[in-house]
């Protein structure tokens, strides 16, 4: 039987971590499991810190008119509290969308624009958004939490036809790079695992 070679890709995506996790654990020494854990993070640690630290992500929702899928990349964070949340506008297609059908997608994660964008770890979340109601607890933990995460400003934030949703993750699966996808119990995606900025 002829054997089919390895992808060139593949083999040095491979070689690269085995070099980064054996160029770790010379630099720190650690061998213990505990140490060897933190250089081999579970798929839970890797979704937690997509989103704790996302700042964008994609929205998937269903458009009324057409019944197809429609994407946009919108404005994300995650509260300490643990609420993943979109900023959203009134004007907006999957805001129109949203109020008719409220079930919806977020993929987050970022890409290494040196290498292969395939290789970087993304997080797919489906579920159901909820509009947050303006001046409620909530909404003002995420503008709170969306003004301070921020690099830029934001003043269309206050705008009247501007709304914070949270996303209720229904379903989680993770991609973490080649042969490296999985399902994750969105019950494990607990706000003290995530990594907020």
């Amino acid at each position: 039987m002829r054997m089919t070679a390895v992808p060139r890709t593949i083999r040095k995506h491979e070689q690269g971590l085995a070099k980064i996790r054996s160029c770790a654990r010379s630099r720190s020494g650690e061998t213990s499991s505990e140490g060897l854990a933190k250089m081999n993070p579970s798929p839970e640690d890797i979704a937690c810190r997509l989103i704790g630290s996302a700042t964008t992500g994609a929205l998937g929702v269903i458009n009324p008119e057409t019944g197809h899928p429609h994407v946009s990349r919108v404005a994300v964070g995650a509260t300490p509290g643990g609420e993943v949340y979109v900023l959203v506008s009134e004007l907006s297609m999957h805001t129109k969308a949203i109020r008719a059908n409220p079930k919806c997608s977020l993929l987050v994660g970022e890409f290494d624009v040196s290498g292969d964008p395939l290789d970087s770890a993304r997080l797919t979340l489906t579920g159901r958004a909820r509009f947050l109601k303006r001046g409620s607890r909530q909404h003002l933990d995420c503008r709170s939490h969306f003004l301070a995460a921020s690099n830029v400003p934001r003043p269309y934030v206050d705008f009247a036809d501007f709304h914070f949703i949270v996303v209720e993750i229904e379903t989680a699966f993770l991609n973490a790079g080649f042969g490296k996808a999985s399902g994750i119990d969105p019950g494990r995606l607990r706000p003290g695992r995530r990594e907020n900025p």
